[in-house]
C-alpha cells in the first residue's frame, strides 16, 4: 500500500517526522510549512532529498490548514484518475483535530458517496503512529493467515518494505500464540 503523508509542520514540528525510516520507496512525504519554520526546513532538506515541500502562500489564521486540505482534494482526484486510489492511504500528520472533519467529509458525506469513491484518509500525530495504528487489520491478517509465510507475504504485500517486515517481526509472536505454535 502506498502512503501519502501531508505534514502540518506548524503543528507537529520535527516530532511529526518520527518514523520516516519506515517509509517505503513508494511512499510520499509532503511538508506544509510557514515562514516561521524556514530554518528547520532548511535543516531537513540537508538530511533528506526525497521530501516535497509546500511553503504556505499567505500567512493568516488556518492558512496552512486550508492549503493542505485543498491539496488533499487534488491528490485524491489524481489517485482516482491514475487508478491507484484503492491502494493508497492519505495521512494528515497533525495534532489538530480539525482535520478529522476533512477525513470525515471524504468518508461520510452523500456528495462523496455519489462520486463512488472511498479514499482512505486518516490523521496521526507522526508518521510512525500512522504506520502502526492499523492493529485491527493486522489482527485480521493474523487470523486469516494459515502459516507464518502467509502472514509475512500478506503484510509485505499490503504495507511494502520496510514497514511490512517491521510489522511481521512485531507480530510474529502474536501469530504463534493465536495459532498455538
Amino acid at each position: 500500500m502506498k502512503h501519502i503523508f501531508l505534514v502540518d509542520f506548524e503543528n507537529v514540528h520535527t516530532g511529526g517526522l518520527k518514523g520516516t525510516k519506515l517509509l517505503s520507496d513508494d511512499d510520499e512525504l509532503i511538508i506544509f510549512y510557514s515562514e516561521n519554520d524556514t530554518d528547520s526546513i532548511d535543516f531537513i532538506r540537508e538530511l533528506r532529498d526525497d521530501i516535497q515541500y509546500a511553503k504556505i502562500v499567505k500567512n493568516g489564521q488556518n492558512a496552512l490548514d486550508f492549503q493542505l486540505s485543498s491539496y488533499l482534494g487534488f491528490i485524491v482526484h489524481k489517485a482516482v484518475c491514475d487508478d491507484i486510489l484503492e491502494n493508497t492511504q492519505f495521512v494528515i500528520v497533525s495534532k489538530d483535530s480539525g482535520f478529522d472533519c476533512v477525513a470525515g467529509f471524504w468518508k461520510n458525506t452523500p456528495f462523496v458517496r455519489h462520486l463512488k469513491i472511498n479514499p482512505d484518509i486518516i490523521r496521526a500525530d507522526n508518521i510512525q503512529a500512522a504506520l502502526t495504528t492499523d492493529k485491527t487489520n493486522i489482527d485480521e491478517i493474523i487470523k486469516t493467515s494459515e502459516t507464518l509465510n502467509d502472514f509475512h507475504s500478506t503484510v509485505v504485500k499490503k504495507y511494502g518494505m520496510p514497514l511490512g517486515g517491521t510489522i511481521y517481526n512485531e507480530n510474529k509472536a502474536k501469530f504463534k500464540e493465536i495459532h498455538n505454535l
